[in-house]
């Protein structure tokens, strides 16, 4: 193995590491902040936004991750979007805490349909 390649290539990597850290937690706290506001709205007692959080959250949970990524790369540069680099990482970790939320969100009322949630 050569070791020379790994330590010449060693400032582009930890450039890469720096990028990859940086948009992981911008992501992770964008997808959180998402994820609360869908939560207090689920909850918030008016019809019109529950309706309007449910369907989008069935709509996401009912598409596949690879779907979201393909519609993301192709569907929203066509658009006029430049961000679709960040958008996935948030999308998809919007997924996960939009999930963790509605299902742990406390005073939400279980009923006989949600008793295994």
């Amino acid at each position: 193995m050569d070791f020379a390649y790994i330590l010449e290539a060693l400032p582009d990597l930890m450039t890469g590491l720096k990028m990859t850290l940086i948009v992981s937690f911008l992501a992770i706290v964008l997808s959180c902040l998402i994820g609360l506001l869908g939560a207090v709205l689920r909850t918030s007692g008016v019809k019109p936004l529950q309706y309007a959080v449910t369907a989008y959250v069935e709509f996401i949970r009912g598409t596949p991750y690879l779907v979201q990524i393909f519609f993301i790369f192709y569907g929203l540069p066509s658009l006029g979007a430049a961000l679709q680099h960040l958008l996935v990482r948030g999308h998809c970790s919007h997924g996960l805490g939009k999930c963790l939320s509605d299902r742990k969100f406390p005073g939400r009322a279980r009923g006989r349909w949600q008793g295994n949630a």
